[in-house]
């Protein structure tokens, strides 16, 4: 069989391989020295828990002044007894 140069012939059966997703993970990590753990403290503190302690301590309070009405109202019925 006569090849012209340049020229190459390939004999058997085709395998087609399918595309398949790809996937790329990627994880950082560092270690603080015990210099500069106290410079990074509460570093990533959320701003849904800041607005969550804020807002239970605005109902704490407002408990607290209803009771303090209230014992204050106790108080006033108790004396008017006497």
């Amino acid at each position: 069989m006569y090849i012209a140069t340049g020229s190459f012939i390939i004999r058997g059966k085709r395998n087609f391989v399918q595309p398949r997703a790809l996937q790329l993970g990627l994880t950082l990590m560092w270690c603080l020295n015990e210099e500069s753990v106290a410079n990074h403290f509460n570093e990533r503190k959320s701003r849904l828990e800041e607005e969550d302690r804020i807002r239970l301590e605005k109902l704490k309070q407002e408990e607290d002044e209803k009771e303090a009405a209230r014992k204050a109202e106790m108080d006033e019925d108790d004396m008017s007894d006497i």
